[in-house]
C-alpha cells in the first residue's frame, strides 16, 4: 500500500511538472454557464487583441487589455438586452472598430434569440442601423461557408434573412467598413511555416515565410504583449522572406503573428534589445 502510495505522489509530481498550467487571472462574471455572461477575446482593427466581458445584469460591455486592465466599459439598452425575457434576449456580435463606420470607436451588433431584431450601436450608444424582422441567421456546416458578413471584391457585404411571410427574403447591405474577423475556411497550419532571426536582434530582422497552396498573399502583423497592434507588412509568393528594421520598437519581447484570409495561422515572439 505505501509503495503505491509513493507511486502515486511521484506520478503526479512529474505529471504536474511537465504541464505546468498556471491561473492567470479571474473574471467574476464572466462564466458563459450562468447565460447572463461572456467572456471572449475580439481581435481589434486598431487596439488589437482585447478581452471582452458581457454582464447582462448590468447592462455592460467591460473591454480589457491582455494585462487584464480594464480599457473602457460600454452600456448596452436594457431594451435591446432584453435580460428577463430568455426567448427574445439580445446576443451580442461582431464587434469592431472598422467594419460599420470609418472611425476608430467600437461598435457592435445585437440580434435578439427570436431573430425578429438587428441593431448596430457604436460605443456612445448611437444606433448605427436598426431592421425589425431581420437578423443574421445561418445554417451551421462544417467547413462552415454561410456567414453574416463577408469581405468582397466590391466592398463588404452583410445578408439579413427576414422572419416573416410569405417571401422569405434575404436582404443584402453594402457596409462602408471592412472586417477583420476569421471568415474562411480554416487552414492547415502545418502547410504554413515562419523562421525569424536574429533573435533577439538589436537592428534588423529577417522572417522567412512560406504561404499554403493555392494562397496568393497574407499579412505580418506585430503586437506587443498587451495585445496592441505595432505594424503589419503584406506579405505574398513573390518573395519567401520579409527584411525589417525594428529600431523603432523599445526593448522588449513581441509577438509576430501570419494573418491569411483574416485568420491567424501562427504565432510567435520576438526579442528586440537595445
Amino acid at each position: 500500500m505505501k509503495k503505491f502510495l509513493l507511486t502515486s505522489v511521484l506520478f503526479l509530481f512529474f505529471y504536474s511538472a511537465k504541464c505546468q498550467f498556471t491561473l492567470e487571472h479571474t473574471y467574476p462574471y464572466g462564466s458563459t454557464l450562468t447565460s447572463f455572461c461572456q467572456l471572449f477575446i475580439v481581435d481589434f482593427e486598431v487596439e488589437g487583441q482585447l478581452y471582452v466581458r458581457i454582464d447582462r445584469s448590468a447592462h455592460t460591455m467591460f473591454i480589457y487589455d491582455l494585462n487584464h486592465s480594464l480599457v473602457k466599459s460600454i452600456i448596452v439598452p436594457d431594451s435591446l438586452m432584453n435580460l428577463n425575457n430568455a426567448f427574445n434576449r439580445g446576443e451580442v456580435i461582431y464587434l469592431s472598430e472598422h467594419l460599420f463606420n470609418s472611425d476608430d470607436s467600437i461598435e457592435y451588433m445585437i440580434v435578439t434569440h427570436n431573430g425578429s431584431t438587428t441593431a448596430i450601436l457604436n460605443e456612445e450608444g448611437d444606433l448605427l442601423f436598426y431592421k425589425y424582422n431581420q437578423s443574421p441567421m445561418v445554417n451551421a456546416n462544417y467547413p462552415q461557408q454561410q456567414y453574416p458578413i463577408y469581405s468582397t471584391p466590391s466592398g463588404t457585404k452583410m445578408i439579413l434573412s427576414a422572419s416573416y411571410f410569405p417571401n422569405d427574403s434575404a436582404y443584402v447591405y453594402g457596409l462602408t467598413g471592412t472586417w477583420s474577423g476569421q471568415q474562411s475556411q480554416l487552414l492547415n497550419s502545418n502547410e504554413t511555416t515562419t523562421k525569424i532571426y536574429p533573435n533577439p536582434s538589436s537592428d534588423f530582422v529577417t522572417i522567412e515565410y512560406s504561404l499554403p497552396l493555392g494562397i496568393n498573399s497574407g499579412m505580418i502583423i506585430f503586437y506587443s504583449l498587451d495585445g496592441k497592434k505595432m505594424k503589419s507588412f503584406k506579405v505574398d509568393n513573390t518573395f519567401d522572406e520579409l527584411n525589417l528594421s525594428n529600431e523603432d520598437l523599445p526593448s522588449g519581447t513581441y509577438l509576430y503573428a501570419l494573418k491569411i484570409n483574416d485568420a491567424v495561422i501562427q504565432t510567435k515572439k520576438m526579442i528586440v534589445i537595445k
